[in-house]
């Protein structure tokens, strides 16, 4: 693994505690991680457990499940499966969590399960009966590509899911449902969590900038919804729901509704992503006790030479802001990393570069910018 210092920048955070004022520099280095080929995709997670930063990852061509130590490059835990999670097994895997090696989380379309570490099923919720809600709605579980990470808290056995309303999201009524749930695992019972989306996005249509965020710090769940500047935090202890202004500096233009009479038109639908402000996925780095959310910033539909713009092109603001959710600081970091392919270690923020022509391609490796606010 090799890692090169690129750029320090000194940044001048002030809070509010006392009239101290910390100052803050960001340094921005490369590294190189050697990644099992395959587990790297949409459903990848990084966890940070006893001094060691495990990537878990699931590969539905082979069929395997990892926990693999990415300062090693050695495999901490790998099972293969005893069921196909597809259309013709137990159902399409929606989601899944390695809590522990012996405790294994899986969301299908058709059940929730726990696996044990020889890949036995030793719990069993079986949903091709449909839940409902409390207005006889119909709830799916399921996340759109690990925007809300499955959670469990030992102590209460419960364990949070991604709900939506069995409708298309370009429905009133996928707006008025609840997006969160919890399972309790001694009882079986599922309760819905109080809260929703914004009031606004029930008025007027945001084309597909329309699925939130969620990332746990807590008792707290901490909500960042695509068209929204605001933050949501759900105490869980209190059932109570706060927002937060956090809007970006970088931010020069309203959220943009979009003509719903135009939903079938991928042309329009990829217009409006490119002109609409995005607000993407939230971290907390617990190593600073810091959060960062990002922020698609928006483009012109046509440059100044009348060229269409491209939705990749758009640049990315890390905003960082600290556990009161007050921005620190913010970076423009232009277009040339890939926001989603994120995560967090003790040396900072990771992000996955578009293009690794500037690194020698060899094996397994994957690049990554790392950004880290000291």
């Amino acid at each position: 693994m090799r890692i090169f210092l690129i750029l320090i920048l000194p940044s001048l955070v002030f809070i509010n505690c006392n009239n101290v004022t910390k100052e803050y520099s960001l340094s921005i280095t490369k590294d190189s991680l050697n990644i099992p080929q395959g587990f790297f995709n949409p459903k990848f997670r990084v966890k940070n457990e006893n001094g060691r930063n495990l990537l878990q990852g699931f590969n539905s061509v082979t069929n395997e499940m990892i926990l693999f130590d990415i300062d090693s490059a050695k495999f901490f835990f790998k099972l293969k499966l005893n069921e196909r999670f597809d259309n013709e097994g137990m159902g399409r895997l929606t989601q899944f969590d390695i809590y522990k090696q012996d405790t294994i989380f899986v969301v299908t379309e058709d059940h929730i399960l726990i696996l044990n570490d020889s890949g036995r099923i030793i719990y069993d919720k079986d949903l091709t009966v449909p839940v409902r809600d409390n207005k006889g709605e119909e709830i799916v579980f399921w996340d759109h590509f690990g925007y809300y990470p499955l959670f469990f808290d030992p102590k209460k056995q419960d364990l949070y899911l991604k709900t939506i309303c069995n409708c298309e999201f370009t429905k009133q009524k996928y707006f008025e449902r609840k997006v969160e749930a919890k399972l309790h695992l001694r009882t079986g019972n599922i309760d819905l969590l109080d809260y929703s989306f914004p009031q606004r996005h029930r008025v007027v249509s945001y084309g597909q900038s329309v699925f939130p965020f969620r990332e746990v710090n807590g008792a707290n769940n901490i909500i960042s919804f695509e068209s929204h500047d605001s933050l949501w935090v759900y105490d869980r202890d209190s059932d109570e729901l706060k927002k937060y202004f956090a809007r970006s500096r970088f931010q020069e233009s309203d959220f943009i509704p979009f003509d719903s009479s135009f939903n079938g038109d991928l042309e329009r639908l990829k217009e409006h992503l490119t002109i609409n402000p995005l607000y993407e996925k939230i971290l907390f780095d617990k190593f600073r006790n810091i959060y960062y959310r990002f922020y698609l910033k928006e483009l012109p539909l046509k440059n100044e030479q009348g060229i269409y713009s491209n939705l990749l092109d758009r640049d990315l603001v890390i905003m960082v802001l600290d556990k009161d959710f007050n921005i620190l600081d913010e970076k423009n970091v232009g277009h040339s990393i890939l926001w989603y392919y994120s995560f967090v270690t003790e040396k900072g923020l990771y992000i996955r570069n578009k293009n690794a022509s500037e690194h020698v391609k060899s094996g397994d490796y994957e690049h990554f910018t790392v950004f880290s606010w000291n």
